[in-house]
């Protein structure tokens, strides 16, 4: 058995990184901005989003309790949730992935790695989102 890799050996950045054209603000996670529609593509557009993500337990989790509910599937979860996590802990980036889940994750490719799929279908209703009930 031979030793295991280095991280520099298993982990190769994006092209931004390596090419130098990443900026701080890139890193710095805006709710707001993403509900005004005026956040970075990096955080704003669904699929760039849910690309550089990683499903962690609690991410989908969240995901999880907050579709079921919105959608009428589940109710087993208090419609107020607290985010416990130190800071840099991903609570900005979970209500991030909240919003472009409950918009219906338009584009996103990968949405089963991170919540069922179901869970993020909707239909308009004169210009009003209304989940669809199963």
């Amino acid at each position: 058995m031979g030793s295991p890799r280095s991280i520099f050996q298993t982990c190769v950045p994006r092209t931004d990184v390596l090419a130098g054209t990443t900026k701080d603000e890139q890193f710095a996670a805006d709710l707001a901005q993403v509900i005004k529609g005026t956040a970075p593509d990096e955080y704003q557009v669904p699929s760039t989003f849910f690309s550089h993500s990683y499903p962690t337990r609690g991410m989908r989790e969240l995901l999880k309790a907050v579709c079921k509910r919105i959608s009428g599937q589940g109710g087993e979860v208090s419609s107020v949730l607290r985010l416990e996590t130190q800071f840099g802990g991903g609570k900005t980036h979970g209500l991030i992935a909240v919003v472009h889940a409950v918009r219906g994750a338009e584009g996103v490719g990968n949405i089963g790695d991170f919540v069922d799929p179901s869970l993020t279908e909707r239909e308009g209703s004169g210009g009003r989102v209304r989940w669809r009930k199963q």
